[in-house]
């Protein structure tokens, strides 16, 4: 492929970092010369587009699946945080960013239930007063437990 000249890989010329720079800065100067024309391309193709983006959603069902699932395994400590907040929104209570290592630190290492010390690779964030009850998914009212004393506390104030 001759540099600079369009290929069937691309319209936009060859790939290297040179012509995709001149290629943005183009595109850039278009939209400042032509505010108006993406947002009536916008609102002609709005329904086209919705239709596409379905249509390859279905198609790649399995694939997204797939990611998702990758995800939450390489990143299990965000899905537990978006598990609790989805949790304490679902319940309508106060929502604040809990970071179990915090916790973990601030208890010293001990169990709020059994005043026992926690191993740092396998304990729970306990609600003081539960979700259930009306309590906050916050620092103040959260504390370290084990898991089993956790479970076995259920949505019970002590």
């Amino acid at each position: 492929m001759v540099h600079g000249k369009h290929s069937t890989y691309s319209n936009y010329g060859c790939r290297c970092e040179a012509c995709r720079e001149a290629n943005k800065v183009a595109c850039a100067k278009h939209r400042d010369e032509h505010p108006d024309y993406y947002d009536r391309y916008r609102k002609k193709n709005h329904k086209k587009k919705l239709v596409y983006r379905t249509q390859y959603r279905l198609d790649h069902l399995n694939e997204e699946k797939e990611r998702e699932r990758r995800e939450r395994k390489c990143n299990p400590e965000k899905d537990r945080k978006k598990k609790h907040r989805y949790r304490a929104r679902k319940l309508d209570a106060f929502v604040e960013d809990v970071d179990r290592q915090v916790v973990f630190d601030r208890d010293k290492g001990i169990c709020g239930i059994c005043k026992l010390p926690v191993d740092r690779g396998d304990f729970h964030v306990d609600h003081v007063l539960p979700l259930t009850k009306g309590g906050k998914h916050s620092y103040t009212n959260v504390q370290l437990a084990h898991s089993k004393c956790n479970l076995l506390k259920s949505d019970k104030i002590y």
